[in-house]
């Protein structure tokens, strides 16, 4: 004769959570995640693709990653931690021109965090480096400026982003034009 099963008891089965974006992209459904609690989603990352949040396809090659903030009811609460373009887009785009320019620097917001950016810009010509020097100080001078006057919340919605990028690339072209200019990575230091 067949044994009945043993039932145990204080097994706990894990619950679905819906991560919500932050209201700088529209505080979208973009995941659920499975947990026990809810105490355990805190500081979690999620990782999703910037095309399904702009809509614009030139976005493919750009991932944002969120991190879970708070938890209310069935709703994981997120903000924005850091955007990487993907490394495969950044060699392809350096495989066409001659020169390449790399910005990396902390720079602080409005509200007193700090953000760490890292652009990339490409010339189809070598430069000299008296050159080169001068259009990294125009692009820094006009990053520092930028970033200091808008929170971090704004400076990882959608528009900022490219806002940041043409005013720099515009900045820059007093000395020489840039033909791209890229954002290889931001991200928020603690």
């Amino acid at each position: 004769m067949p044994q009945a099963k043993k039932q145990r008891k204080g097994i706990m089965k894990k619950k679905w959570f819906t991560v919500i974006t932050p209201t700088e992209y529209g505080a979208k459904e973009i995941a659920e995640i499975a947990a026990f609690e809810p105490d355990e989603l805190v500081g979690r990352v999620v990782e999703y693709n910037m095309t399904l949040l702009s809509g614009n396809p030139r976005d493919q090659g750009r991932w944002i990653y969120f991190v879970i903030d708070n938890v209310q009811g069935e709703k994981a609460n997120t903000v924005s931690k850091k955007l990487i373009t993907s490394e495969s887009y950044v060699q392809r785009m350096a495989r066409r021109y001659k020169q390449r320019i790399l910005l990396s620097n902390i720079f602080e917001t409005k509200d007193g965090k700090k953000v760490q950016v890292k652009l990339m810009g490409f010339a189809v010509k070598k430069l000299h480096r008296p050159v080169n020097a001068d259009i990294t100080h125009k692009i820094f001078d006009s990053l520092k400026a930028m970033i200091s006057s808008e929170n971090i919340a704004e400076i990882f919605s959608l528009g900022t982003m490219d806002k940041l990028l043409s005013e720099a690339k515009k900045e820059s072209s007093t000395i020489y034009p840039l033909d791209k200019l890229i954002l290889h990575k931001m991200f928020a230091v603690k």
